[in-house]
């Protein structure tokens, strides 16, 4: 397991395959698609998600308002950001 930590505070633990075959560049949807299935989501609130990615700034609203698409779009998030951080820091799984 790997642990997403978010801006906002909020954590999330997923397996640590779903972020590290996570594509670094091009469409993520169908990798994404795949894990959050595999996730347990009891760990946040799905306001606590709507929280966290309207500091993003990229979805309005109306997007926000899809409990299911910000569950993709969080671990999309969260997966990237420990990849990049996994790539400064020297951090190993």
């Amino acid at each position: 397991m790997i642990t997403l930590t978010y801006s906002m505070g909020a954590t999330l633990d997923v397996p640590a395959q779903c972020v590290l075959e996570q594509p670094e560049q091009g469409p993520c949807d169908e990798h994404v698609e795949y894990w959050v299935s595999r996730v347990d989501w009891s760990q946040i609130t799905p306001g606590e998600i709507r929280t966290e990615l309207a500091e993003y700034g990229a979805w309005d609203a109306e997007e926000l308002a899809d409990d299911d698409k910000n569950r993709q779009r969080l671990l999309w998030v969260g997966s990237g950001s420990w990849q990049e951080d996994a790539f400064s820091d020297d951090r190993t799984v």
